[in-house]
């Protein structure tokens, strides 16, 4: 019985003695800092090396980074292993990492190399380097995910008349874990022609907004950090002209590649265009009277005891039963304002032809005094009529009155009613204006109405 005690001890300690003189061999693992990094942003990627039995020479390795990934020049590369580390970096092509002649004492003692790496192609990025000198054989692998966020704009409304606003909103969202997108996340919005920036609305985004007349840029510096969700940058768009507005921003730094589109249709106001006649004008006159609704805002105290607010410039364009344009000129009328024009006296008083005929049409092109309706003269803008000077408005209302012969021979009536809402057609305007231009640019006076007389007038 003692003797198989004696057996079983000394069985135990042929088995333990192995185990506890087992060799310790070369490792080789790496790591990125971060589990995700962001289009132009930088991560770490480092390379472990843990000692085995006695300090090794001739350790190194290869790493050919996967495409969408890049050398970071602005991050110093870190080496404590010794022997030579070897960095290269090729735009759009493969970079790669290389150490040889490293040493590392025997366990537990490590040594590292860090290299910055910069994403550049939104992917999950799975990185493999190759142990080479002893440590070949080994193979150390990593994972990292390029991200971005994603950038989206939009108008509202979609439609707008001229001399309305729309909101642009500009709109960058994270769809991954907090992410640090600090000066790498950026933005230029150049408008389309014929559309203006006013105010910035709004901005949650941790970034600088500046605007122009005409762009909006979003530049991003320092570590600000865009969480997950949505931030947006809001910001006022007032229409000058009409015609289909399509608006593409351009991203850059995280965003580079992403250049959303959106568009706005601008419409002519429903009362910018509006159309009568004058008949039988040998036998008495017709009169035009018009007045200004308000529509685009007014002063609170009327004019001249604040800023002009809401002035609008009433466009009248005289038409002979031929078509000829026989005279042209501009009225400016105040928020709730009246001023009237006598056909026979101001309209055909001084033709460009030298005849007067016996009756007339009448065309009314309401415009902006100037761009934000706060103008106080009306200069040339029957000629550029529905530029960014002069932009096509809403509140117009006109009247005209119009002699008729009447049942009893040699006896007339007088109508006196609303001027008919047209569409203006973008021929229509360039064709009037374009003939307004020549009347106001041969200098002779011919064809210039004679002038806007404050108050109504009526017809004799």
């Amino acid at each position: 019985m003692k003797s198989t005690k004696m057996l079983l001890v000394l069985t135990v300690l042929a088995v333990m003695l192995p185990n506890a003189a087992q060799a310790q061999v070369l490792t080789f693992t790496k790591s990125f800092s971060s589990s995700s990094v962001a289009v132009s942003a930088f991560t770490v990627l480092t390379f472990t090396i843990t000692g085995g039995d006695g300090v090794s020479t001739a350790v190194g390795f290869t790493d050919s980074l996967p495409a969408g990934l890049s050398i970071g020049t602005q991050v110093s590369s870190t080496n404590t292993c010794g022997g030579t580390l070897f960095t290269s970096s090729v735009p759009g092509g493969i970079s790669s990492i290389t150490l040889t002649g490293g040493t590392v004492a025997s366990s537990p003692a490590t040594c590292n190399v860090t290299v910055g790496i910069q994403g550049d192609i939104v992917g999950i990025k799975n990185n493999s380097a190759t142990g080479t000198g002893n440590l070949a054989g080994l193979i150390a692998t990593a994972t990292t995910k390029v991200v971005a966020p994603v950038f989206t704009k939009s108008f509202s409304p979609t439609t707008i008349f001229v001399g309305q606003t729309s909101l642009l909103t500009l709109t960058l969202t994270n769809n991954e874990s907090p992410l640090v997108f600090g000066a790498i996340t950026g933005f230029v919005d150049n408008l389309p022609v014929g559309l203006t920036v006013g105010a910035v609305v709004s901005n949650t985004c941790a970034a600088t907004v500046a605007t122009t007349a005409s762009s909006v840029v979003l530049t991003q510096a320092g570590a600000d950090n865009l969480p997950p969700g949505s931030c947006s940058i809001v910001v006022s768009v007032t229409a000058l002209t009409q015609g289909t507005k399509v608006n593409t921003a351009i991203g850059n730094r995280s965003i580079t590649g992403q250049n959303p589109t959106a568009t706005l249709n601008v419409l002519i106001p429903p009362d910018a265009f509006q159309v009568r006649y004058a008949a039988n004008l040998t036998s008495g006159d017709s009169v035009i009277n018009l007045t200004n609704s308000g529509a685009n805002g007014a002063s609170l105290t009327g004019p001249g005891f604040a800023a002009a607010i809401g002035n609008i410039c009433v466009n009248v364009y005289g038409f002979s039963p031929d078509e000829q344009l026989i005279s042209c000129c501009s009225c400016l009328i105040t928020p709730n304002g009246l001023v009237s024009l006598s056909v026979k006296d101001d309209v055909i008083n001084n033709t460009l032809t030298g005849v007067k005929p016996n009756s007339v049409v009448v065309k009314l092109v309401n415009t902006g005094a100037g761009p934000t309706y706060t103008g106080i003269n009306c200069t040339n803008s029957a000629a550029t009529a529905g530029s960014a000077a002069f932009p096509l408005a809403p509140g117009l209302l006109a009247f005209g009155t119009t002699i008729h012969i009447a049942p009893v021979a040699g006896t007339f009536g007088v109508t006196e009613t609303p001027f008919l809402k047209a569409t203006l057609s973008p021929d229509e305007l360039a064709s009037i204006t374009n003939r307004c231009t020549n009347i106001v640019g041969n200098g002779s006076g011919f064809g210039i109405c004679k002038s806007c007389r404050a108050g109504g007038l009526a017809a004799n």
